[in-house]
């Protein structure tokens, strides 16, 4: 009867050195995928860190360079103002140098008005000029 009752009870199951393997197992699977979660998380981090470094750099690189497009647009604006001050001044000097002649010649006497007009008549009466600058040259006879 002993017999029966050993053979009637059979194991089911792992056994517990079973177990004890199939939990081992199970816990290293776990702490394996566990540690692969944290490192992959590190890496994502890592990751968005030197994304944030780059467009912090590229950031700063556009800044940078406006700012010297900036500067450059102004150093041009202020020669192009220098050179146009210049050329005004070119032509101030050059209105005053022709203005000064005009007013440095003498009054003419009437005589020698007449005298100058007979001149002009005859170049223009020989061809050498036109009306249009005996008229002009007349006028600045008698302005004078």
């Amino acid at each position: 009867m002993g017999r029966r009752r050993r053979r009637g009870r059979r194991r089911r199951g792992p056994g517990l050195l079973g177990t004890t393997m199939l939990v081992g197992g199970a816990y290293a699977m776990g702490s394996s995928s566990g540690r692969k979660n944290s490192q992959q998380a590190q890496y994502a981090t890592e990751q968005d860190q030197r994304l944030n470094d780059i467009e912090t750099q590229q950031a700063v690189e556009a800044a940078l360079a406006d700012k010297e497009a900036a500067e450059e647009a102004a150093a041009l604006q202020a020669a192009q103002q220098a050179a146009l001050m210049q050329q005004m001044q070119q032509m101030q000097t050059q209105q005053n140098q022709a203005v000064a002649p005009q007013a440095a010649a003498p009054a003419l006497s009437s005589d020698d008005k007449i005298a100058k007009l007979k001149e002009l008549g005859s170049l223009r009466d020989a061809g050498i000029l036109t009306d249009a600058e005996f008229e002009s040259e007349k006028q600045k006879i008698l302005a004078l």
